[in-house]
């Protein structure tokens, strides 16, 4: 155990998490899972302690949440970084630049354990304070982190190798790598978040536009039944101004409608086609209106 390796992954750490990247939607995204994963492998126990404490830290002082939130992070970090613990302890790896098969897959294994750890845990907490359903949270917050925690992994397990191989001087070449990608990090959102903002406009536009679709095809239908409904008024109006014509007959074109209407439909007809036979049947006489006006005419 060396303090003033300590000292400079706390300081690293603290540097990484200060330096994180805004995404989208109000999440962030930095490199101190890399100098967690780090200190597990080079100084055991309090390394992970005490870099998870740091990062918990500056997450306090820079979203001033809830106390008991800041301790929930900091044991998360914590219970993350025994993955990389038990990787050193059940694969019995040698930390030197000869990396091997076994090495490379232990990391692997860890990778996956650290994700897993943190996600999960993370997720739980944010599902039952919010009432959302845990996959559907686990999706939008931490889905598309897997590869990056992989590659923060990878990043920390060279991180400890330099360290192994060069003591303290090798922790400060290797922060160069670390700064660099936090930068290629940093340009990527930036060139990307216009075209995001951009989608999201469209999207929002979209989405309008078929709000107003709906409300004109429900103002549509609407309208359309107003004029059926008036369209059957004026047949039954011209279909009673033909039975005025002899009070012998009256409700005779109702009673015509109606059995064409049952005719129609034990032939099984479309119902478009049955209403288009009620429709001729109420008014299959109005040719004696003609008629019976013209012999009114020439009588007269």
């Amino acid at each position: 155990f060396d303090v003033v390796t300590l000292g400079l992954l706390i300081v690293l750490a603290a540097l990484t998490e200060c330096l994180h990247v805004n995404v989208y939607g109000g999440n962030t995204i930095s490199v101190s899972a890399a100098v967690s994963f780090a200190a597990a492998l080079m100084l055991g126990l309090p390394g992970i302690v005490s870099v998870s404490a740091t990062i918990a830290l500056i997450h306090y002082v820079r979203q001033r949440p809830a106390l008991y939130k800041t301790g929930f992070n900091w044991a998360t970090h914590v219970l993350a970084g025994t993955a990389p613990l038990f990787m050193r302890s059940m694969f019995v790896v040698d930390m030197d630049l000869s990396i091997s098969p076994t090495l490379l897959l232990a990391t692997l294994v860890a990778a996956t354990a650290y994700y897993a750890i943190e996600s999960g845990l993370v997720t739980t907490a944010i599902s039952i304070a919010n009432g959302r359903h845990w996959v559907a949270t686990w999706r939008e917050q931490f889905q598309w982190l897997a590869g990056a925690y992989l590659v923060f992994s990878v990043i920390g397990l060279f991180l400890a190798l330099a360290y192994a191989a060069f003591g303290v001087v090798g922790v400060i070449v290797f922060v160069l790598p670390l700064m660099m990608m936090r930068h290629t990090q940093q340009q990527y959102v930036r060139h990307t978040e216009t075209s995001v903002h951009e989608v999201r406009r469209i999207n929002e536009a979209l989405t309008h536009a078929n709000h107003e679709i709906v409300h004109a095809n429900r103002f549509i239908h609407q309208l359309n039944g107003e004029l059926q409904q008036f369209n059957d008024e004026l047949l039954l109006t011209l279909a009673s101004i033909i039975d005025a014509r002899d009070p012998f007959v009256f409700n005779h074109a109702a009673q015509v409608a109606a059995y064409a209407t049952a005719v129609a439909g034990e032939l099984g007809l479309p119902a478009q086609q049955v209403e288009h036979i009620r429709q001729a049947a109420l008014l299959h006489d109005i040719g004696t209106v003609s008629y019976t006006h013209l012999r009114a005419h020439e009588t007269g």
